[in-house]
């Protein structure tokens, strides 16, 4: 079997760690439901760190049978490097790189991006969104609602190019890295006292059509 080292480099402490891959073997890892353990070169799943062993591809069957959890290297170096780039966000997504993914944007979208920065959104702000804990508040009229399909009547008279449903805003926002921690729908013409109550009500319930009434919702979402 071959051994490669990968260096991390941590910025804070200026020190270099290094992570041991047998690119000729697998990895098998102990989650804690081992029943007896099996030989192989001793070392740490590097995302984790959960207790593990490199083994050789013919122990795979014997390592599964006893509970391991076996692994490719590729799978291993692919998670490795994607925690790394979670645990290393904020180091990495600067201020410098906010323009640049902006300057790419206003490729595909120049008129959005005018309309938005900086004069709704600064830079700063996009950069502390985009990083992990970042909060983002996210309102949109309803892909299909009774308004628009009975009354013709339309969230914001039809200023808006794109309107999607709640699974698709979801699925956007995970895509993206966003985990969505509260969906609020909005109910038209519901004012004062009462219209806050009616909209607290509607939103406590869980029934399923609640979106097709509704003209537009609302998103939190928290980047990860």
């Amino acid at each position: 079997m071959q051994v490669r080292v990968l260096g991390a480099h941590n910025l804070e402490t200026k020190e270099t760690h290094h992570t041991c891959f047998l690119i000729d073997g697998v990895l098998a890892i102990d989650a804690g439901t081992v029943s007896e353990p099996i030989n192989g070169i001793s070392t740490k799943e590097p995302a984790f760190g959960l207790p593990a062993l490199w083994i050789d591809e013919k122990q795979r069957h014997d390592a599964e049978h006893r509970n391991y959890t076996v692994v490719e290297p590729s799978s291993v170096i692919a998670t490795y490097l994607t925690e790394l780039i979670k645990r290393h966000a904020d180091e990495l997504l600067t201020r410098q790189e906010v323009n640049r993914l902006l300057d790419h944007l206003k490729e595909s979208a120049g008129k959005l991006v005018e309309e938005v920065v900086p004069e709704v959104l600064k830079p700063g702000e996009i950069q502390r969104v985009l990083q992990p804990g970042g909060t983002l508040v996210l309102g949109l009229p309803t892909e299909r609602n009774i308004f628009r399909d009975v009354l013709r009547l339309d969230y914001y008279d039809g200023n808006h190019l794109y309107a999607f449903s709640v699974r698709n805003s979801y699925k956007i926002l995970n895509e993206t890295g966003f985990s969505v921690e509260s969906l609020f729908f909005h109910l038209p013409r519901c004012h004062g006292r009462l219209g806050y109550a009616i909209q607290k009500g509607w939103n406590y319930a869980r029934w399923p059509f609640r979106e097709y009434p509704s003209m537009a919702y609302w998103i939190i979402a928290t980047k990860s």
